[in-house]
């Protein structure tokens, strides 16, 4: 950009800047960077979560369910009232979103938002499995031209004949029976709804586990990428492993972490927590649950949406020096993490990036201060600025739930 002024301006001695030394240059990115939120969604990228083809119900007899029934309409058992579509699910900067496409069509809406405005109205439930009966709409082929010799050869105006040819659409075989299950939710004030069909009840079921773990987030606030001490190391360290964490080999011991996706998030409901009272939590995806809700820690709780109190304490560690690994302990590490992406992120091979590991962890360690049945944790991040960032995020969110303000999480 700018050769003109911006040069002219620089070859004026009166005018030029004074220049900032290669340290000065690197702290005020530093504090450039500290100064910046997490983002909601973990380095920015949307996430995948499921995708599979699966039929929608025509929207006319859909709508029929918006009244709270969960019994179809007689005209769900014919197949011509379903229309198989790719159907994905999001996570986006601003929330969840629930995307179709097919040839005919493609929708995509935002069913969740991480704000909180609109409130999530998220619901899925399963339906009774229902038999169908006669065929898919038949679809016309597609017609391919093709000229007889090169049409750049051809003179301009001179006649040349054209060859149509008939090209089928893949079918796949019609089901006989689906699995649907329905999706209700907000949209522009809106009550809306989805009636969705799997060909088997597993996939149903997946979806139906995915879509209810979305429900019950009132509010998402940061999601980051941490390393997370396995709770089998944690619980055999001696009472005084705080004292000697440069010296600890559990802890420079790569291999007793596991990287993961975690999140930042006000849970309308927990099974860790009596019956209405929200959480804010420490969340994170494990690639072993499917679909299930993990909760490593909760920061806090809030009754009746109103009275806030700190359930555990935040503080920092010393800085972990990482240990050096076997050629082979090294690769496991790295597959292991490469798996990890795979299953959770749904990257495939060709989208992996080379993995590079820590050679330092900037720790953390969260305090369980209630009888919840949640014991303490130990995170870790690979840069201290994210540990800064995360902080901050934590002291926002949980003085947003408190009249008071701050709820003293994180210790100094």
């Amino acid at each position: 950009m700018g050769c003109g002024a911006g040069a002219a301006k620089l070859s004026d001695p009166q005018q030029q800047e004074p220049k900032q030394s290669s340290s000065e240059l690197q702290g005020s990115a530093s504090s450039q960077s500290a100064a910046l939120p997490l983002p909601i969604i973990a380095d920015n990228q949307s996430r995948l979560v499921i995708e599979e083809q699966l039929y929608k119900l025509n929207p006319v007899w859909a709508d029929k369910l918006l009244s709270g029934s969960q019994e179809l309409p007689l005209q769900a058992a014919q197949l011509v009232s379903w229309r198989r579509a790719r159907w994905e699910l999001w996570e986006e900067e601003d929330g969840l979103q629930l995307s179709l496409s097919s040839r005919a069509a493609t929708d995509k809406r935002t069913i969740v938002s991480w704000s909180g405005q609109p409130p999530n109205k998220l619901k899925a439930e399963a339906l009774p499995k229902i038999k169908v009966t006669g065929k898919q709409q038949v679809r016309k082929s597609k017609k391919v031209n093709r000229a007889e010799g090169d049409v750049s050869e051809q003179m301009e105006g001179e006649d040349f004949q054209v060859e149509v040819i008939d090209i089928p659409e893949e079918h796949k075989a019609d089901p006989k029976e689906l699995s649907p299950f329905l999706v209700n939710f907000e949209a522009d004030g809106k009550a809306k709804c989805f009636v969705i069909g799997c060909e088997d009840e597993l996939s149903c079921a997946k979806w139906v586990a995915n879509l209810k773990l979305y429900s019950n987030i009132e509010q998402r606030f940061a999601g980051a990428i941490m390393w997370k001490l396995n709770a089998t190391v944690h619980s055999a360290l001696p009472d005084n492993w705080r004292d000697s964490i440069l010296d600890n080999a559990e802890l420079a011991d790569l291999q007793n972490w596991r990287r993961r996706l975690c999140y930042l998030e006000k849970l309308k409901s927990t099974s860790y927590l009596p019956a209405g009272i929200q959480g804010l939590c420490i969340t994170y995806i494990s690639e072993k649950a499917d679909a299930e809700e993990c909760v490593a820690n909760i920061l806090a709780s809030v009754q009746n949406g109103k009275e806030a109190k700190a359930t555990a304490s935040i503080r920092l560690l010393p800085q972990i020096t990482v240990g050096e690994l076997t050629k082979s302990s090294e690769e496991h590490v790295k597959m292991s993490i490469q798996q990890y992406d795979i299953a959770v992120a749904n990257t495939g091979h060709s989208e992996m990036k080379e993995c590079i590991l820590p050679t330092t962890l900037h720790a953390f360690e969260v305090h369980q201060m209630d009888d919840c049945g949640l014991k303490t944790s130990v995170f870790a991040f690979e840069e201290r600025i994210m540990c800064d960032r995360f902080f901050r995020a934590v002291e926002s969110s949980s003085s947003s739930l408190s009249k008071k303000g701050s709820l003293g999480i994180v210790g100094k």
